[in-house]
């Protein structure tokens, strides 16, 4: 199956997640997407995948642990081998925009999501006892959450459908 680069939001699954998403305006105006063209990046050296089900645990110890590295990201990402999609974390390489994934692994395709700095996931979770962000107990548009959110030069804009299917 070819890939052209194109997030498929008519996707049925997409389209679902997002109907219930609470935080679908915060990807809309500041998320980023990263299609399965953008391969992940080569695992770094001493870097080894965390357990299943800690993606926020996951990631955000790596991007603390390489600071200058990595941002922390969060947002919906599919898994292809389980074929859902759902809310996730992973890290994106400052250096090559590329998507480090220390939980699925290569079982990422298409990734949504918004990036935080090092400092601000360190502050965030010593603040909220916590790794995940974008958490249902927080308000999407609080103007702590938007700041630390980082722009990224790669990934394309957002594009999110209305109504699940894509027709709105």
């Amino acid at each position: 199956m070819p890939n052209n680069h194109a997030m498929n939001l008519t996707n049925p699954l997409w389209a679902m997640v997002f109907s219930r998403s609470w935080w679908k305006p915060l990807l809309e105006r500041r998320g980023r997407h990263f299609p399965s063209a953008l391969q992940q990046a080569a695992w770094p050296q001493g870097i080894k995948a965390g357990p299943k089900k800690e993606c926020h645990a996951n990631a955000s110890r790596l991007v603390l642990r390489f600071p200058n590295r990595f941002f922390y990201v969060e947002g919906l990402a599919e898994n292809v081998t389980a074929r859902f999609v759902t809310e996730h974390a992973w890290m994106i390489d400052q250096t090559t925009n590329q998507i480090i994934d220390p939980t699925w692994l290569d079982a990422g395709r298409d990734y949504v999501g918004v990036a935080f700095s090092a400092p601000f996931v360190l502050d965030w979770q010593l603040k909220r006892k916590r790794y995940q962000i974008l958490h249902l107990d927080d308000d999407a548009n609080d103007p702590i959450i938007l700041a630390g959110i980082v722009a990224l030069p790669g990934g394309a804009p957002v594009k999110i459908p209305d109504s699940p299917g894509g027709n709105g």
